[in-house]
């Protein structure tokens, strides 16, 4: 699916609605950017306007895959996408994948029933269970599932122990199409301590917070927070973050119904799995993102008069043994032999499959994945031969590593990089 996924994004952007009423204000059809046209109800009021799709008409469609839009604005208001109908999508035989946006709550698979082929679908984690692959009809579903970032809960609703929750920074509006990954590599650890009686009965929180960056940076915060009768927040609490290689954003924090709610205003600190054993088809990652590295974009990055020996670099695959432990082949080493005239002779010491003799770890109870790897570079006079060291550290959030690579002499970075099971993407 995720190979899919890749293609249909790369043609698809997110839908424009244009809508038509048809009916008094309930009812409707609107044709959007691929030209599908879509039967539909709607209503609600402030904070709960919701749409409900019939039918949609694929005959002008202009893709083979379509990615639905979260909401779309009838009479100057926004309303979502909540429910899709079984039979929605009967009789549509001129498309084979379809995004369906993370606001859906209810739907089956027949919605896709009767539409003749193989039609692959990416929903929503919320999803699972509820939407699967199956023969619906004459339609062969295959579903594929992207995460939905979500408020993190607490173990101790009442704040009867303290506690220690994490959270790892998404961006709330994540579909597939529109990010290479809902995460960026921040993570939160946020430490609730039990909850005091203060004067005349009101009940404090201490709380404390660790964000570690996709770098390694750090940084802390502290509040006290106050709680209502039915142990959420009463304001709210400001945490201004600025960390190295990531946005600077305010981000607020709050509490309710047992979870913790800690929103920026295009990202959110989500519940996650951080760490811990990867899956068991994960036995291979690729680190990605190098090409745009300085050293290899910027031709005077070493110093006037040397040039970086592309020829001598390569990230190898990095083996995953039981979802614990990263391992990579064994790394080459180089001798550098100047000659007469600018002559010179490079020769290695194995290493073919790691001629950047990158080295990793992983940490499966912190999900931390720190590593070297060496860059290097001739000087014009084809008289002297340097090695750099690159420095790399990320988080494993899922299946999914985010972080960044960086230098110390000369100086350089932070460089975003991330792992996956994706070969020669990015």
């Amino acid at each position: 699916m995720k190979r899919l996924t890749n293609l249909f994004f790369a043609v698809a952007a997110a839908s424009l609605f244009v809508i038509t009423p048809v009916f008094g204000g309930e009812s409707t059809t609107y044709t959007d950017d691929y030209d599908i046209i879509w039967d539909l109800d709607y209503g609600g009021g402030e904070g709960n306007r919701t749409i409900t799709i019939h039918r949609a008409d694929t005959t002008n469609l202009k893709y083979l895959y379509v990615v639905m839009d979260t909401a779309f604005t009838i009479g100057g208001e926004k309303y979502f996408i909540t429910k899709i109908e079984d039979g929605t999508f009967e009789g549509c035989m001129n498309f084979d994948g379809i995004v369906l946006p993370r606001t859906v709550t209810e739907i089956t698979g027949w919605a896709f029933r009767n539409m003749g082929g193989t039609v692959y679908v990416n929903a929503p984690d919320t999803l699972a269970g509820k939407l699967v692959s199956g023969k619906y009809g004459t339609t062969n579903l295959e579903v594929g599932y992207y995460f939905t970032p979500q408020d993190i809960p607490l173990s101790y609703s009442t704040f009867s122990k303290s506690q220690t929750v994490k959270g790892a920074l998404a961006y709330a509006n994540y579909t597939p199409s529109s990010y290479s990954s809902p995460f960026d590599g921040m993570v939160a650890d946020l430490k609730f301590a039990k909850a005091s009686k203060g004067k005349n009965g009101a009940r404090t929180v201490k709380f404390s917070a660790v964000f570690t960056g996709p770098d390694g940076s750090k940084q802390r915060a502290k509040a006290t927070l106050n709680l209502n009768g039915s142990n959420a927040t009463t304001a709210s609490q400001k945490i201004h973050l600025k960390l190295s290689n990531s946005t600077e954003e305010d981000f607020y924090l709050s509490v309710a119904n047992g979870k913790v709610s800690l929103k920026g205003t295009s990202r959110i600190f989500s519940q996650a799995k951080i760490g811990g054993v990867l899956s068991s088809s994960v036995t291979k990652l690729y680190l990605h993102e190098m090409e745009v590295w300085e050293p290899f974009s910027n031709p005077n990055f070493f110093g006037s008069g040397w040039k970086v020996q592309k020829d001598l670099f390569n990230i190898p695959v990095i083996t995953v043994l039981n979802g614990r432990r990263f391992s990579t082949p064994k790394g080459a080493s180089y001798k550098f032999k100047k000659g007469k005239g600018g002559s010179y002779k490079i020769t290695s010491s194995g290493g073919i499959d790691n001629k950047s003799a990158m080295k990793i770890s992983y940490n499966t109870k912190t999900g931390q994945f720190k590593g070297t790897l060496k860059i290097y570079a001739l000087n014009f006079g084809n008289t002297k031969f340097k090695s750099h060291t690159v420095n790399i550290s990320g988080v494993m959030i899922g299946d999914y590593g985010n972080g960044a690579a960086s230098m110390k002499k000369p100086k350089g970075g932070p460089w975003r990089i991330w792992l996956d099971t994706s070969i020669g993407v990015g």
